[in-house]
């Protein structure tokens, strides 16, 4: 017996001990002795209340839809499951993971993970003769779940190397992996809320190449959470960070595609390769969140490519679509902040009053060339690098014209192009796409000294009410800009704080007409 102290007195809670704890095939599915007890809900309004105290529980369970009432649901503490905030806490976790799986009800279910810090202390052996039991906290199929951390630590074991196992095609591969601690393959009505979950890469001796060289490590499946198959998530308030591979997956499982996300107040930086990928999923919202330093992990594991705050891009024979990212920051990110580059596969992406920085230098710091995609009402300090609303593929399956890209009352400040268009001849052949750069404003910094903008190959259709202002040192009768559209009118070219003038800017209206300076 342990004593848990809550606002209705001393309560006992039985907890399972390591004697009781049985040997696993190393075949079989991951899994934990069962408790010797029957676990069932108890807790109760003056638990709740308490929680409240600590964590804002409450509030938290009616922004997610959840009545705070043992009457209408159950409520369990995450010690009911044996986890006792040891150095290792592993089996208690799969304990748990079992005890939902397949399971759903007529009434949400609810358990309360304490204050203080739970860690899985193990990595997982995936072949060779280091192979293990050990695998990934899977819920499968659960329903009607909610994980609610009260400020948890989660700790996930990084601290070790990743050895060079197998070599295949040039690229090397590794047969251990990170513990993910929140696997969701399946299920409905899924919440996760309240924890910092730390992947510890930066401890690791070893390193996570970037694709390039014979037996360069590839990234593993090394996420902190992953989510696939399912059929309404919300992830709200949580801190993800220094995983291997990805803070945040969400992609299709066994066929089915993931569904109604919600992301908020989440924080996903410093992991190897992404904050968050977005595969075979339709209807997402990222909302008031942070995808930063990804590719950055602070020590020796080096970053994945694309190592982007956002990347969309489903698998193949997959779709991703109706995907809105607001009110977010994606800063400093050692490749792009978003991706969203394949329209054959992608479609109705917005990015919309968000602030976005580039301290890497990278030079594609946003690509949007999909059907339907928005980049509207952000401030964009992209320094070197540039944003692309179309992108040149070579695969001909879903012309260019589909392509169509709204540019508009975004603040740009940048030393490079800022802004590009390069219509290849390939896209050219397949018609234009249609792509509208509406009420920006367009700010050099005085190290600048690139063409801004940089929009040839007449694939714009509207270039209207923008104001471009140059700062950086030019020659007189320098082109400091090309803008090649269909359509432009009412813009202003302010060099008013260059001392060498004039200056010009290629302008080229029309399809057929000829560029004028």
């Amino acid at each position: 017996l342990s004593p848990y102290l809550s606002a209705g007195g001393l309560r006992f809670v039985l907890r399972g001990c390591a004697s009781i704890f049985v040997a696993i095939a190393v075949s079989a599915p991951a899994q934990a002795a069962p408790l010797p007890h029957v676990v069932r809900a108890h807790l109760t309004p003056a638990d709740l209340q308490y929680f409240e105290q600590q964590c804002r529980l409450i509030s938290r369970l009616h922004e997610l839809g959840i009545p705070a009432d043992p009457s209408q649901a159950d409520f369990f503490l995450a010690t009911d499951f044996g986890l006792q905030q040891l150095p290792d806490d592993y089996d208690a976790m799969q304990r748990m993971a079992g005890f939902f799986s397949g399971a759903t009800g007529s009434r949400p279910r609810v358990v309360i993970f304490p204050p203080g810090k739970i860690s899985i202390l193990r990595a997982v052996e995936t072949g060779g003769p280091r192979r293990n039991a050990t695998r990934d906290i899977t819920f499968r199929q659960a329903g009607g779940v909610a994980l609610m951390g009260c400020n948890t630590q989660l700790n996930v074991a990084g601290d070790f190397a990743f050895p060079l196992d197998l070599v295949h095609m040039g690229y090397g591969h590794s047969f251990r992996k990170q513990v993910i601690p929140f696997d969701f393959m399946g299920g409905a009505a899924i919440a996760l809320s309240g924890f910092n979950i730390s992947g510890n890469i930066n401890a690791s001796p070893g390193r996570g190449e970037q694709r390039s060289g014979n037996g360069a490590i590839v990234e593993t499946t090394s996420y902190g959470v992953f989510a696939r198959g399912v059929f309404g998530l919300t992830l709200v308030d949580l801190n993800i960070h220094h995983f291997a591979t990805d803070g945040l997956r969400i992609d299709a499982g066994k066929g089915a595609a993931s569904k109604n996300l919600l992301i908020l107040r989440t924080s996903s930086h410093n992991n190897a390769r992404q904050g968050l990928t977005i595969g075979t999923v339709s209807k997402v919202h990222v909302k008031d969140s942070a995808f930063s330093g990804n590719g950055i992990t602070d020590g020796a594991y080096l970053g994945h490519s694309p190592m982007a705050g956002i990347d969309i891009e489903p698998d193949q024979g997959g779709r991703a679509s109706d995907i809105l990212i607001e009110n977010c920051d994606m800063k400093n990110n050692a490749g792009s902040a978003l991706l969203a580059a394949h329209r054959q596969t992608t479609r109705n992406v917005v990015l919309r009053n968000s602030t976005i920085s580039n301290s890497s230098g990278g030079r594609y710091l946003i690509i949007m060339s999909v059907p339907d995609g928005e980049i509207t009402g952000n401030t964009i300090d992209a320094a070197a690098g540039s944003i692309f609303p179309f992108w040149h593929e070579t695969d001909g399956a879903v012309p260019a014209s589909d392509v169509s890209t709204l540019f508009k009352d975004n603040t740009v400040l940048n030393a490079g192009r800022g802004l590009t268009v390069d219509l290849k001849v390939d896209d050219a052949k397949q018609m234009m796409p249609a792509i509208d750069i509406v009420n920006n404003r367009f700010v050099e910094s005085p190290g600048g000294g690139d063409k801004l903008p940089y929009l040839v190959g007449n694939a714009v259709s509207t270039f209207s009410g923008n104001t471009v202002t140059y700062a950086a040192a030019r020659r007189p009768g320098d082109v400091v800009g090309y803008v090649y559209a269909t359509t432009i009118a009412g813009n202003v070219f302010d060099a008013s704080a260059v001392t060498a003038r004039p200056l010009r800017v290629a302008l080229k209206s029309g399809v057929d007409s000829s560029p004028r300076l």
